[in-house]
């Protein structure tokens, strides 16, 4: 919906709106939640800087992200994260969320203009400088001229850590001229091959398999560590280097101290705008989480509270901690500081609790007021629904991803896309329908974290001292830990495998993939290096696959002779039975649903099976599936394995 952002910059609303809040220093903004992410994205793309939006927490800030990336290209969006832990445990950050922090820093101060998003508890943790440059990351690419020692010695600065393999996040290797490193906000690893001192080539590869997954021309490492660690400052760090809880020694290392407000550049000159989202909840959090802080360290050692003091932001100092714009915004006018408020006047969505009948007049009515009509459906399945139902009543649309011009628009825009809450602008400007509103309460489903493929046996932590393990040439034996030998002057990590009669096999840490964890419910028998039994059961094996195989064969060219019945396609009943649901679709359930409807619209004999942990929806599924088989004349007979799968699979 980024016209929509275009058009409202253009509307008496908004003009109205800035032309109140003018060129003031700090002002106060009335507006109701639902219009907030509109109202965000029209202040960042009329701002000539940063835009840095704090709410009271984590979730708040995460919806707000969803919200904004529908009306925003997410390229000019981050994200700030919180550290795990609070500034008084002796614990660090995952490695990963110092990664991001530092590359949310790095972006703020060297890009033109982002909008960032963050929370009351990312902000309490103060940084080093942004003149110390900590956030910088290592940039390589082809063609540069950069010795191997350089890079090794930069990314042990940044507290990677060098392996065999590189499988993991901050993990890296090196053999020969090559460089195998996994950054920490890095999808996949890349392999940096040299010539001499020059960057040959830059590749991403699978860490799994280990494979080419297509060539890069730069890429950008970011530090685990959110200090520079230096030696003469700790003792602890000078005997062992980064350890937990370094973070809150970082007076020690850092002579000058600053906070996430100064990044996005904290002068009125800089052009950079901080909005407080409620700062009456905001406070609060941030009251709690710092009395939580010092109560703990209080508790566990008092002599070091004015170091812990140093190292993170007071509740007195939030707001005075950014010297340049500052906006409050708030839903409930009493909780905006005691200064002029100004306000953006918007309506909420009309709910339609699924009359449709009732929605399709109200759209007729705004189309009669000169409204700008955009409808956001969550799913194409939902989309589709209004289009029938808008064309059933002569009603012309339009369907994006068509090009349109909003202002010259007048029929209503269809758009699939993840907005939460519609909302109203008056005086005959912009009426924003959603899901939530058309149909009820949608349930929102949990953003997932996307997950890099992982290895055959995934870590060293999925097996323990003891277990039974498979060879794939030598067969079962047990897992007898890692443990370092030295061959030729050169001490490497191997896999110790313990079998019969006291054999042992080392296997070295590169050849994980031949390992794989037994899996039976009895106990096995341990085989014996040398022996031909591993290869006899091997055999045996093969011969009952290719047996099953045939078997398989001869059963699906049976059944590719057999006719079925093709049921119909999808009729009203079956949508409007859809729209009960209440649960928001994931992609694969959709992918699911789609598949067993072709099946069955298909004139030959149905065998699917869905696969899914307990409570992913495949009863959804199921029951879409159970209702097109009625509607069309046919029995369905469940069955379930047990006596309380039948009373709780009743509706």
């Amino acid at each position: 919906m980024h016209y929509l952002v275009d058009h409202f910059l253009t509307t008496k609303n908004w003009q109205r709106f800035e032309e109140e809040i003018g060129g003031q220093r700090e002002i106060s903004v009335h507006a109701p939640s639902y219009v907030w992410p509109l109202l965000l994205a029209g202040l960042f793309k009329s701002s000539p800087g940063h835009l840095l939006a704090l709410l009271p927490s984590v979730d708040e800030a995460d919806k707000l992200q969803d919200d904004l990336s529908v009306f925003l290209e997410e390229s000019k969006m981050v994200y700030f994260p919180p550290r795990e832990n609070l500034p008084s445990e002796e614990l660090s950050p995952h490695r990963e969320t110092s990664g991001n922090r530092n590359k949310v820093l790095y972006r703020l101060r060297s890009e033109e203009k982002l909008l960032a998003l963050t929370s009351a508890r990312a902000v309490m943790d103060r940084l080093p400088s942004p003149q110390d440059g900590v956030y910088f990351p290592l940039s390589i690419k082809e063609g540069d001229q950069i010795p191997m020692e350089e890079i090794v010695d930069k990314l042990n600065s940044f507290d990677y850590k060098r392996t065999e393999r590189t499988l993991e996040r901050g993990d890296y290797s090196v053999r020969g001229g090559i460089v195998d490193v996994f950054g920490v906000t890095s999808e996949y690893p890349c392999r940096v091959e040299l010539f001499g001192d020059v960057v040959e080539s830059i590749r991403s590869f699978s860490p799994a398999t280990q494979r080419s997954r297509g060539r890069l021309k730069e890429v950008e490492i970011f530090s685990c560590r959110e200090i520079l660690g230096q030696s003469g400052k700790v003792k602890l760090f000078d005997e062992e280097g980064y350890f937990h809880g370094i973070e809150r020694f970082l007076p020690l290392f850092h002579q000058q101290t600053s906070t996430l407000f100064a990044y996005p550049g904290d002068d009125l000159d800089d052009g950079s705008t901080v909005v407080f989202i409620e700062l009456v909840e905001i406070r609060r959090k941030f009251q709690e989480d710092y009395d939580l802080t010092v109560d703990l360290q209080r508790h566990k050692d008092p002599n070091q509270m004015d170091l812990l003091l140093s190292s993170i932001l007071a509740p007195e100092e939030l707001t005075r901690a950014f010297s340049g714009r500052k906006l409050y915004l708030s839903s409930f006018p009493k909780k905006l500081p005691s200064r002029k408020t100004v306000s953006l006047q918007a309506w909420p969505q009309q709910s339609f609790g699924g009359d449709l009948e009732k929605f399709t007049s109200a759209v007729r009515d705004d189309l009669d007021k000169g409204q700008k009509i955009i409808i956001s459906l969550k799913t194409p399945g939902r989309a589709e629904r209004i289009r029938e139902v808008l064309g059933d009543e002569n009603v012309s649309f339009h369907f994006l991803p068509q090009e349109v011009d909003l202002d010259k628009v007048r029929a209503p825009i269809i758009e699939v896309t993840s907005l939460s809450e519609g909302f109203v602008l008056p005086e005959g400007e912009i009426s924003v329908y959603t899901e939530k509103g058309i149909f009820g309460q949608v349930m929102r489903v949990p953003r997932l974290r996307r997950i890099s493929e992982g290895v055959p046996l995934a870590r060293l932590s999925d097996i323990k001292k003891g277990d039974y393990v498979v060879h794939l040439n030598h067969g079962i034996g047990k897992y007898g830990g890692l443990v370092q030998r030295e061959i030729d002057g050169i001490r490497r990590d191997y896999f110790l495998l313990e079998y019969d009669r006291g054999d042992r096999l080392y296997v070295p840490a590169s050849q994980i993939q031949m390992i794989q964890a037994y899996v039976g419910e009895e106990e096995p028998t341990i085989h014996r290096l040398g022996s031909v039994r591993w290869s006899q059961i091997k055999r045996r094996v093969k011969s009952s696959v290719r047996e099953l195989a045939r078997e398989l064969l001869s059963l699906y060219a049976a059944r590719e002779q057999l006719e079925g019945f093709a049921f119909p396609q999808d009729t009203v009943w079956q949508r409007e039975l859809e729209d009960t649901f209440p649960y928001e679709e994931t992609p694969d359930q959709l992918r699911a649903i789609e598949d067993v409807k072709k099946d069955m619209e298909k004139p030959k004999p149905m065998d699917r099976l869905i696969c899914g942990d307990v409570g992913y929806g495949k009863t959804e599924v199921a029951l879409r599936a159970a209702f097109k088989a009625v509607t069309a004349g046919k029995q369905v007979l469940f069955l379930v394995p047990t006596t309380v799968l039948t009373r709780t699979s009743s509706w």
